[in-house]
């Protein structure tokens, strides 16, 4: 009997790794390298005060061959990002979603305690080593681990509408938030089905 409980455990830890659910340490600096074409691009994360509680992450691009811009995103604890997806990604620990030509989309991840983690969302132009926009929060995650797909010519988040069950509980309700880019802007929409009260 202790050893099938084991087995069983150790079954539950290996699946629990892979999915990406296994605890992130709290670590205080850490980079994402994405290869977006030919271009090489580094994120890094940094805490100022070396808490990762204290919410105060900034995130650095570094554009080869070596200039560095500060993304506009407000600052948090931002986490390693390891979705539930069969899009590709350019980045390792971020998302980096292809859209159209040389526009990539970003997608971090950041602490959204005593709640889900939130996503926030970059824009950038790997051929003129620009960023475009930021989107600092999209939502906040209703699953993990968090779960993107591609449809109807967009990249779709499955996140929380914010709406309470039912039963009045406080489980998450959620929805797929779509997003498209247009002339190097944003465009972010509701599924109809899903879409969260005014």
């Amino acid at each position: 009997m202790q050893r099938r409980r084991m087995a069983g455990l150790i079954g539950t830890l290996l699946v629990t790794a892979r999915l990406g659910l296994a605890q992130e340490p709290e670590v205080p600096v850490w980079t994402a390298d994405c290869a977006f074409g030919g271009e090489r691009v580094r994120f890094s994360f940094r805490s100022k005060t070396g808490d990762v509680e204290n919410d105060d992450m900034r995130v650095l691009v570094t554009w080869h061959p070596g200039r560095t811009d500060t993304v506009t995103v407000e600052p948090a604890w931002f986490k390693p990002l390891r979705a539930a997806t069969q899009v590709h990604s350019a980045c390792r620990n971020i998302g980096g979603f292809h859209l159209t030509g040389s526009q990539y989309l970003i997608a971090l991840r950041f602490d959204g305690r005593p709640g889900w983690d939130h996503i926030s969302l970059v824009l950038l132009d790997a051929r003129r080593h620009a960023i475009l926009e930021v989107l600092t929060d999209l939502g906040e995650l209703c699953a993990e681990p968090p779960v993107i797909r591609s449809r109807r010519g967009q990249l779709e988040f499955r996140l929380s509408t914010g709406q309470e069950m039912k039963d009045g509980g406080e489980a998450c309700v959620p929805a797929w938030r779509g997003v498209s880019v247009t002339g190097g802007r944003l465009h972010t929409n509701w599924d109809s089905a899903g879409r969260p009260p005014n």
